[in-house]
């Protein structure tokens, strides 16, 4: 990713003029931004096999089946795909999609069963590792778009699955330009929607909901990271049984993971979410006797969703249980370019830590990511 890729997203402040080594991730996180439109270009045989480790690493960090993910590059299998997402009523609002000229598609391979439940967690572990490998791909060039308004049924069709799977998001992806050009879908879509994002101040608390994390007008704190990649910054997700170091979270480590999870993409751009940042170590201790976690926490963030929009109710997707995912992907990621060790908790005793935030009773609790200092 070289200097003058385009930066799509405004910061709460500069936090790279704060880091006394440039802060890569924090770098790829700002340029990744929607892309509908791509180059005619095919991804070489070397490429293909770094995507597909770095695919396979991130399932296995995040615990996610190898069949809940489906990378597709071979490009004579696109229009049949792309004809069967574009089937019918939801398909119909990406008129653009047939004529993409798009590289390939990862796709979430789901239970059609799990929008159903009460807690649909078999969309969030794929959820997360599309993320991350949107974020890789920003890294290495290429752009990329999550597109839910689709075919699912279809779309399972087309991919030979099991006639109990659908496919209620892809992560489409491609070669592009550094910047956007042209008056086209792409880039009306971009500027009128898509780069836009709700403040800190509108999204984030501090220890319980509804409490103001104060956002100082300046900070006099810097500093030290590595220049990692997203692959190096996952690696952090090994760590959380080795460090045992329950020290405190700066100011300026808080902003930027909120920050991060601030600009990741969200169904419609609706940003229908809010984060909790817990520095109370009495909260630590009660939350982890609920989490069964005997380790202590240097901080803790809890990412909220409001099911039940209009997008979910239209298109049939529990986008709660994608949306805040990505966002958790990215808090993750963060963390590891911060030398903070994480964990992410999804599978929770939901109403007991939403009474313990004193969550509005519309939002819920999607996960916790707990984080550690490096011992």
């Amino acid at each position: 990713m070289g200097n003058d890729t385009f930066q799509t997203k405004t910061l709460t402040r500069d936090y790279q003029s704060l880091c006394q080594n440039h802060l890569h991730v924090l770098d790829v996180m700002v340029t990744r931004r929607s892309w509908r439109r791509y180059q005619e270009w095919t991804i070489t045989s070397d490429l293909r096999s770094q995507l597909e480790a770095f695919i396979t690493r991130a399932k296995h960090l995040r615990g996610c089946p190898d069949d809940d993910l489906i990378l597709v590059t071979d490009k004579s299998r696109l229009p049949e795909s792309f004809q069967a997402a574009y089937k019918g009523f939801t398909g119909k609002i990406n008129p653009w999609l047939p004529k993409s000229s798009a590289a390939g598609f990862l796709a979430l391979a789901i239970s059609g069963q799990a929008r159903h439940k009460d807690r649909p967690l078999a969309y969030a572990l794929p959820a997360m590792v599309a993320q991350d490998t949107a974020l890789w791909l920003t890294e290495n060039g290429l752009g990329s778009v999550w597109l839910a308004g689709l075919n699912a049924k279809q779309m399972a069709k087309s991919l030979r699955l099991p006639p109990d799977k659908v496919v209620p998001a892809i992560l489409m992806f491609g070669k592009t330009g550094l910047k956007p050009q042209g008056f086209n879908i792409d880039n009306i879509l971009y500027k009128t929607l898509s780069r836009k994002r709700k403040n800190l101040h509108q999204i984030v608390y501090q220890d319980f909901y509804g409490k103001t994390f104060h956002i100082p007008g300046s900070l006099s704190q810097t500093l030290s990271v590595k220049p990692l990649t997203i692959a190096e910054s996952m690696d952090a997700l090994t760590r959380w049984d080795e460090d045992t170091s329950p020290g405190d979270i700066s100011q300026l480590e808080w902003e930027i993971l909120a920050e991060s999870a601030r600009i990741a993409p969200s169904g419609a751009n609706r940003q229908q979410w809010k984060f909790i940042l817990i520095k109370d170590k009495a909260l630590h201790a009660e939350l982890g006797r609920l989490l069964n976690e005997t380790r202590a926490f240097s901080g803790i963030i809890a990412c909220l969703g409001k099911p039940g929009s209009f997008e979910e109710m239209t298109l049939e997707r529990p986008f709660w249980m994608i949306d805040l995912p990505i966002a958790m992907s990215h808090i993750s990621i963060m963390a590891g370019a911060l030398d903070l060790s994480s964990k992410v908790y999804l599978d929770i005793p939901e109403a007991d830590i939403n009474a313990v935030l004193k969550l509005d009773p519309t939002w819920r609790t999607v996960g916790l990511i707990g984080l550690k200092q490096r011992g």
